[in-house]
Formats: C-alpha cells, sequence, structure tokens
C-alpha cells in the first residue's frame, strides 16, 4: 500500500511535465472513469460461471436460455448508460479547441 502511494508521489510531476496540466487532468478524469466502470461489473461475471455451470451440469437448457438473455439485458443496460449517445460526440466534435481531448475521450469509448 505505501508503495502505490510512493510511486503515484513520484510519477505525478513526471506526468505533469509531461502532458501539462489540462491533459493531465483528462487523464486523470479517465482512469477514475474506466476504474469506476470496472466496479459496475458487480460480481455479475462470477455469477454467471456459477449459475451456468450448475446448469450445464444438470443439462438444463431452458434455465441456461433465460439466463443468458438476462445476462444480455443487463450489460446491454449497463452499455447503454455508460456509453453517451451519438448526438452528444457530435456536439463536442464540432467544438473548437478540444481536439486533444476530444481524440482522447473518442479513444477511450472505443
Amino acid at each position: 500500500m505505501f508503495l502505490g502511494y510512493a510511486i503515484s508521489l513520484a510519477y505525478t510531476p513526471i506526468m505533469l511535465r509531461l502532458l501539462g496540466q489540462r491533459q493531465y487532468g483528462l487523464y486523470n478524469l479517465v482512469a477514475s472513469v474506466v476504474s469506476y466502470l470496472g466496479i459496475l461489473n458487480f460480481g455479475f461475471i462470477s455469477a454467471y460461471m456459477r449459475y451456468y455451470s450448475r446448469y450445464k451440469v444438470k443439462d438444463e437448457q431452458e434455465n441456461i436460455a433465460r439466463l443468458n438473455g438476462m445476462f444480455v439485458i443487463i450489460f446491454t443496460v449497463f452499455g447503454r448508460v455508460e456509453v453517451p449517445p451519438k448526438e452528444k460526440i457530435r456536439r463536442v466534435e464540432k467544438s473548437p479547441g478540444n481536439s486533444c481531448e476530444l481524440k482522447l475521450y473518442l479513444i477511450c469509448l472505443t
């Protein structure tokens, strides 16, 4: 734990010098968003594996189909919440002076 803090303290001035203040702030924002998206998993993958293997052993094809359908719906909803609509991305694209920030933003969306 202490080593992580020490690395962050040494790493921050170097990144500030390399990226500049605005780009470093954007970098931190994107890193935070990516880590929060990882938390959104909520353990769904392990739950899926548990119930899928349970139904597979008992050869319950109907329950496997229901399980797959439920997880497709759940991850579709999460995906829609996480990715903004294309209209908002186009609006940001047209704004002047945000070329570097926009490129990084669009790279993180793909």
